[in-house]
């Protein structure tokens, strides 16, 4: 496997078409919030520096490429490795993507699900432990406003499931 030399990366979400996100030319806020990308709280809606280092954090009204939706604090400890570190996106960000915004992701043809993570090197150099789920428009585009959605927009409950009372109601 080849090393990764950048301090953090973006993760795909494996089968939901994320790939399709053109990671390049990022626009950078000239002023306001930046902190490293994968301290960005969730609600937060940012653009990046070129190598992904910085999140540039902006009101969700003006234009804008992420929205985190969840963050996971990693185990401290050895290296987990890039595969571990997938399986963690591929466990936690679509069920957070469907809560926070309100949609299905497979379903949902507006946003993408992604992460951002560390690599070896910020995990040892920089105790870097945490990664970041992210809504990230389909087309790569930059957005104005938020992904989040309300409970009006949120899938309604399965009604074909019993439901579960605790008792039993004899047969007349």
């Amino acid at each position: 496997m080849e090393a990764v030399t950048a301090p953090l990366r973006l993760l795909a979400l494996a089968g939901a078409g994320a790939a399709a996100l053109a990671l390049t030319g990022c626009a950078q806020a000239d002023d306001g919030d930046r902190r490293p990308i994968t301290q960005v709280a969730v609600g937060d809606c940012f653009d990046t520096d070129e190598d992904y280092r910085l999140a540039f954090v902006v009101d969700c009204a003006e234009p804008h490429r992420y929205e985190a939706v969840h963050a996971v604090d990693l185990e401290p400890g050895a290296w987990p490795g890039d595969a571990a570190l997938q399986e963690v996106v591929d466990a936690e960000c679509p069920a957070a993507f469907t809560a926070y915004t309100g949609r299905e992701l497979a379903a949902d043809a507006e946003y993408v699900s992604q992460a951002f993570g560390p690599t070896e090197e910020s995990w040892t150099e920089r105790d870097d432990h945490r990664l970041v789920c992210i809504a990230a428009p389909a087309d790569g585009e930059p957005v104005t406003g938020s992904a989040k959605g309300d409970a009006t927009t949120a899938p309604a409950p399965d009604e074909t499931a019993p439901a579960e009372t605790g008792t039993e109601t004899p047969a007349p």
